[in-house]
């Protein structure tokens, strides 16, 4: 439809992953539009967000994190619809 979606993990809390949606082309990023995805306090980074748009239209994030030991790491997946 137009519109562009930006993943993004905010540097001042980097177990939450956001989207943020802007209608002009990339001009504007309104705080209105942005979207809280995974909140994961229990882990030490959320990273590497990536979006597809599926052919039904929602949206397919991946993303991997690591627990705050930093021993482990995994690999996530969200689907949802703006």
């Amino acid at each position: 439809d137009g519109r562009i979606l930006m993943s993004y993990v905010p540097k001042e809390d980097m177990t939450t992953l956001c989207v943020c949606i802007s209608e002009d082309n990339g001009k504007t990023w309104p705080d209105s539009s942005k979207l809280i995805v995974e909140d994961r306090p229990e882990h030490n980074t959320i990273s590497y967000p990536r979006c597809v748009q599926m052919d039904d239209g929602s949206i397919l994030m991946v993303y991997s994190s690591s627990l705050k030991s930093k021993k482990e790491r995994f690999i996530h997946s969200a689907q949802f619809s703006v």
